[in-house]
């Protein structure tokens, strides 16, 4: 009996063991309604980056109107609290459809609750999927390929972080997952592309990995006797010339890539394109064939080629950052002074009171010979103060909803494209719901260790935020209270027709530069900015017009030959002073702590390689944006960075720093 005790239990454990490894891909079933939700790539989820979630729904039951909702676990605790994505859905019944919904998952998400409700708020359907998620600052490679067995040896590519310890790539198989929006392949650090029909993909797909690519993707395509239809897709978007690309010797015209591999004196011809942030390389043979696939070096090849671009001394730095904007939570959450009521005119009022209800009511009343009558002048002295305080505060503060936003706006080098990441501070002044109406071009994410909400205001299982993404976009965060700031990320993407334009030429040691500001806004404190021990100030540019400078590298504004930290730049540009010297809301207090928080999120600012511009801006970026269906009071305060690319002369020579 015990025995058999023993081998029930043992089987009861491996398939407890098969269903927390497979869950992220479940097939659930009824009679009448099939669905399969699958999260992540294959499965695959890191922390801190939006993946899809796709969910094909087979309706054999009756046709349905609602929504489909992805709830995640959030609350760490007693009890279960969500934060949900949510997508409408219309399905006739016999209809077959699926649902991409993208999310955000949290290191400590484990459990995924997937339902779907119809317009009366009536459960159809639901059940729960069991995740595991990485860290987020694993590498992770995804693999396209009609053969991803033969790439089997990439899980053994590596970034040396020092002498002693390398970091390994998780290698994903994306075939079928790659989404249509390019924030869902934030996920990935490297894709290969190798012996794979591009036809396959749609160009809505095609132009994500171009986006991505530009963004900061290093993308390694392998071509071999296919090239023509590996290829094809890249040309369509001019991204490589396919000419004579099998050839190798042909290629020897294109930049190649030598590492000197110890025992191998063979060079290795690959077409290099710097795209953006990103790098492409394009290399004349199959990775997962002979000669290359039988190749000893084959893994420190790719090493090498990618060591340029992460690893300690590379262009992405691997290390464990903090979130954007982990620095401005205060920033978001202040109120201005111009919408506070003055304390001195409150002080004043408060000082009178006191008068007029005592002495100079009771020395009133005296000399009338009226004190009796005391007991009816003070109750109509405190009315008539209450209705003067409430006005006054109703004037100052909480007639419109108050925004508080601070936006990071990157151009993209080479490109017409900027990024733009915003941390958001929404103040209601009631207790209510609050719904954030959206773009359609914006996206959602919740701020890290930002949004505070009190467990006590809601009951187990309830959504305490949830992030509608159509008809319309929109964030309601439930049940808050008067003095709640609600926290959270958006990003989004523009183009630069109407923004900015940078012409910078190199002459000699002259920097030949013109800054045309293209929008209708003021672009303020505009500065040029060489590594972290050079720059010139421009000053302000306006609305429309075109600042031409000619600079000479040897005279910019030195602080000290072999600096390469980025305070002693901010203590010349806003000298450090621990409170806000007035009320401006961007004032250089404001100014040098967005900065210094662009400045330790991109850790390769100080590479002597990098001229950078900086400018300011107040414009509102997000016009649409309402609260509870009301304009709001928004105030705007954007830091513009653009990095150029430039070939500057080495300031860490003699001749460099006369």
């Amino acid at each position: 009996m015990n025995k058999l005790q023993f081998i029930i239990k043992k089987v009861l454990l491996f398939l407890l063991i098969l269903h927390i490894t497979f869950s992220s891909y479940i097939s659930f079933a009824t009679s009448e309604l099939n669905v399969d939700v699958n999260i992540g790539f294959n499965g695959y989820i890191k922390a801190e980056k939006s993946v899809p979630i796709n969910i094909t729904i087979q309706n054999n039951y009756k046709d349905i109107d609602g929504k489909i909702q992805v709830l995640i676990d959030e609350m760490q605790g007693p009890k279960k609290l969500y934060k949900a994505y949510t997508k409408e859905i219309q399905i006739l019944k016999g209809q077959t459809k699926t649902v991409t919904i993208g999310a955000l998952f949290d290191f400590n998400s484990s459990d995924v609750l997937v339902r779907i409700v119809d317009n009366d708020e009536n459960i159809i359907w639901q059940d729960t999927v069991y995740t595991t998620v990485k860290k987020q600052y694993s590498l992770t490679m995804g693999i396209l390929s009609e053969n991803v067995k033969s790439l089997e040896y990439l899980s053994l590519v590596y970034i040396e972080q020092n002498e002693k310890t390398k970091s390994f790539f998780d290698v994903v198989d994306i075939d079928g997952y790659i989404p249509n929006e390019d924030y869902l392949l934030e996920t990935f650090d490297v894709i290969v592309i190798n012996n794979f029909d591009i036809e396959k993909m749609t160009s809505k797909q095609m132009s994500v990995i171009d986006k991505w690519v530009k963004k900061g993707g290093v993308l390694l395509v392998g071509t071999g006797e296919n090239f023509s239809k590996t290829l094809k897709g890249f040309k369509r978007l001019g991204l490589v010339d396919v000419e004579n690309i099998s050839d190798i010797e042909n290629n020897a015209k294109n930049i190649y890539l030598d590492k000197n591999l110890e025992k191998n004196k063979e060079k290795l011809f690959v077409v290099n394109k710097e795209y953006g942030r990103g790098h492409i390389y394009v290399m004349p043979f199959n990775l997962g064939e002979s000669p290359f696939a039988n190749w000893n070096h084959k893994v420190e090849f790719i090493s090498k080629t990618l060591e340029e671009h992460f690893g300690l001394f590379g262009e992405k730095k691997f290390i464990a950052r903090p979130p954007m904007f982990f620095m401005s939570g205060d920033i978001v959450e202040r109120i201005p002074k111009s919408r506070v009521p003055s304390v001195k005119a409150v002080f004043i009022l408060l000082l009178f009171f006191i008068l007029l209800v005592g002495p100079i009511n009771y020395i009133l009343l005296k000399k009338y010979d009226k004190r009796e009558l005391g007991f009816i002048t003070i109750p109509v002295i405190v009315l008539v103060f209450l209705v003067l305080i409430y006005s006054i505060g109703t004037t100052t503060s909480s007639k419109k909803p108050i925004v508080n936003s601070v936006s990071i706006i990157e151009l993209i080098p080479n490109t017409e494209l900027a990024e733009i990441n915003t941390l958001m501070g929404v103040m209601s002044f009631k207790n209510e719901d609050v719904m954030v109406s959206l773009d359609k071009d914006v996206n959602y994410s919740d701020s890290k260790n930002s949004f505070r909400y009190n467990a006590a205001n809601y009951k187990n299982g309830e959504i305490f935020v949830e992030n509608y993404i159509d008809n319309p976009k929109h964030i309601t965060f439930y049940n808050r209270g008067i003095w709640d700031v609600e926290i959270f990320n958006l990003r989004k993407d523009i183009n630069l027709d109407k923004f900015i334009k940078i012409d910078i030429n190199m002459i000699q040691n002259q920097i030949k530069a013109e800054v045309s500001n293209l929008s209708s806004n003021v672009l303020e404190d505009a500065v040029l900015v060489y590594g972290t021990n050079k720059f010139i100030k421009l000053g302000d540019i306006k609305g429309g017009q075109i600042k031409t400078v000619d600079i000479d590298l040897n005279k910019f504004n030195t602080i000290y030959k072999n600096d390469i930290g980025y305070y002693k730049l901010l203590d010349l540009l806003f000298p450090a002073k621990t409170v806000e010297e007035d009320e401006d809301i961007l004032n250089n207090y404001v100014k040098r702590s967005i900065l210094q928080e662009y400045f330790e999120r991109e850790y390769n600012i100080s590479e002597e390689s990098k001229l950078l511009l900086i400018a300011w801006s107040r414009e509102n970026i997000y016009k649409k944006l309402s609260v509870n269906g009301k304009n709001t009071y928004i105030i705007s305060r954007n830091l513009i960075v653009a990095p150029i690319k430039i070939k500057l002369p080495d300031f860490s020579s003699e001749e460099g720093n006369k």
